[in-house]
């Protein structure tokens, strides 16, 4: 973990990614978990796009905050293929391991992962507080998920074959 700075995210930058975090918050449906995650990711274009937590009564079929930034990006013409994602926000929790071997299919090792430990009443109410250095994690995606799952691994296991 190393400072947000650091990995050359401007506190400017920092604060656009939570606006799109928290803009989708409207869009947030919890009310088996009561768990409020907002998330945005920034494109190797400079486009940034949020997500919230979409809940079903079946587990197996909600949408975590993460994965649909990502899909929001995507619909708007990012990607699918390739190494587009430059930046990853996220509240309240650091992303699971289905989130991060999502984001990595469209990122890096060296896509930068910022966790901001808010609390979950924050995280529910009507506006997030002003930025609070302290509660920022800085990550590098590689450094969340260190040998990830690629499409590396399908070759090489073709070529076995």
């Amino acid at each position: 973990m190393q400072g947000y700075a650091d990995l050359g995210i401007t506190a400017a930058r920092l604060a656009d990614l939570r606006a799109a975090a928290e803009a989708a918050r409207s869009l947030n449906y919890s009310p088996y978990s009561n768990f409020v995650v907002l998330a945005a990711v920034e494109t190797s274009d400079g486009d940034i796009f949020g997500g919230s937590n979409v809940e079903n009564v079946n587990y197996s079929l909600t949408k975590h905050a993460e994965e649909l930034a990502v899909l929001a990006a995507i619909l708007a013409g990012a990607g699918p293929g390739g190494a587009w994602v430059k930046t990853l926000y996220v509240t309240s929790a650091s992303p699971c391991g289905s989130c991060r071997q999502f984001v990595a299919e469209f990122g890096r090792a060296d896509t930068v992962v910022l966790i901001d430990r808010i609390d979950q009443e924050t995280a529910r109410s009507a506006s997030l507080p002003g930025l609070n250095d302290s509660s920022i994690e800085a990550w590098t995606l590689g450094g969340l998920l260190p040998a990830a799952f690629a499409s590396t691994d399908l070759d090489r296991a073709r070529d076995e074959l």
